[in-house]
């Protein structure tokens, strides 16, 4: 036996990915990542379950709306043309697939549509031409060429438009100007991530775009992934789909968040429920506004008191809503003590009385709520400062009516 073959193979270790990690790696690419529309198929296919029925389906629907259709009859706009084994999806610069709308597509397909893929010439993919608008169209072309009517790629011609730039800052522009006021125009999700791909793959310098990165790099931190209800992940760990919040809301207060959810991770592990994540945001705000800020011993004394009165549940749904319904009740006792019922023949000048326990009603509900936890942080022996409860609503629940 040679020395080659004694020695023993070392293991391959491979770290194991959370779906958190895997998600975040989507905003935090460093290089153009190139897929073939077969492997943007199959990765979705792997993704998402029930996408490869849902394909299937889709194709059956496609050949019984039209039997005797052969691919070569399928005539498309021309402009340049490309087999389509030459395109390359930048998986850096195009949007998440909307897989449904793919779907949509092969059921209602009509060939007088199809218009061409715009497409740039990259250097660093030499040979093809990388799609930065028409996915989609890619994708459909794709399927009924080759795995409907059994075409060779290499075989299938489809019309494309070439961008005479190849700076890839410009062309993320311009995909999100085109794509703002189109049919799938870029959701909140979609354009978190282009910002945040445009500063780690493009180098892109828009004020706009880094301070995204930079409360994206913060939520990655804390194993926060943003995601939508189209992954089918919303109670993975760390998800966070409330994404407006996270634009809305300054830097400072979402690494305040986050180191929030870096000690809540403590106790429990969950997705990040939209009603804590609105709460939180709210108490950091009204002490931002009071010259308040918070340190991480701080915050992580905020969480231990939450998590020890409620456990953290804030969530609105029926029979979950523990915070909720006790704020009802301490509202309630706090209004029958504050304005009474009035006499018979008296006029009655009481406010309407507000319901804490209707999800509906959150523009209302949250000033009350905001001052029972600066209440409940009082009673907790909270040691740093706290806002004002006077300078947000009217609202003083007794000590009793706390957790």
């Amino acid at each position: 036996m040679n020395q080659a073959t004694s020695k023993t193979k070392k293991p391959i270790l491979k770290k194991y990915l959370t779906h958190a990690e895997k998600m975040n790696a989507r905003f935090r690419l460093d290089k153009s990542d190139f897929k073939t529309a077969a492997q943007r198929i199959e990765d979705y296919c792997n993704q998402v379950p029930g996408a490869r029925t849902e394909l299937n389906n889709a194709i059956k629907d496609f050949k019984r709306k039209n039997p005797t259709l052969a691919w070569k009859k399928v005539n498309l706009v021309r402009a340049a043309a490309a087999k389509i084994s030459e395109i390359r999806i930048d998986d850096s610069m195009n949007r998440p697939l909307n897989w449904q709308h793919v779907l949509d597509i092969i059921r209602g397909f009509r060939a007088s549509q199809v218009l061409a893929v715009n497409v740039y010439e990259d250097p660093e993919a030499p040979s093809c031409y990388v799609a930065w608008d028409g996915q989609h169209t890619t994708i459909v072309l794709f399927i009924i060429s080759t795995m409907i009517y059994d075409c060779d790629p290499e075989d299938v011609i489809i019309p494309i438009a070439i961008s005479a730039t190849s700076n890839k800052a410009e062309i993320r522009e311009n995909f999100i100007a085109i794509n703002s006021d189109a049919q799938l125009g870029l959701d909140v999700y979609d354009l978190f991530k282009q910002m945040c791909n445009g500063v780690l793959v493009d180098g892109a310098t828009n004020p706009k775009w880094v301070t995204a990165t930079d409360k994206f790099l913060a939520l990655e931190a804390a194993g926060i992934f943003m995601t939508k209800a189209a992954y089918q992940d919303t109670t993975e760990d760390g998800a966070l789909t409330h994404i407006e919040l996270i634009g809305k809301e300054s830097l400072a207060q979402v690494e305040r968040f986050a180191q929030y959810w870096q000690f809540r991770k403590n106790y429990e592990s969950k997705h990040v429920d939209t009603k804590e994540a609105i709460m939180l945001f709210s108490l950091f705000s009204a002490a931002e506004k009071e010259g308040i800020e918070y340190t991480p011993q701080e915050i992580s004394q905020i969480v231990d008191i939450f998590w020890k009165a409620f456990s953290c549940e804030f969530t609105g749904e029926k029979y979950l809503n523990v915070f909720w319904q006790k704020l009802d009740r301490a509202y309630n006792a706090w209004y029958d003590r504050v304005y009474k019922v009035p006499e018979a023949g008296e006029e009655d000048y009481r406010p309407k009385r507000e319901d804490m326990t209707s999800n509906k009603a959150d523009s209302k509900r949250v000033p009350y709520a905001l001052v029972f936890l600066i209440y409940q942080l009082t009673k907790g022996g909270f040691k740093g400062q706290l806002p004002a409860p006077d300078k947000i609503i009217a609202f003083h629940p007794a000590r009793k009516d706390l957790f």
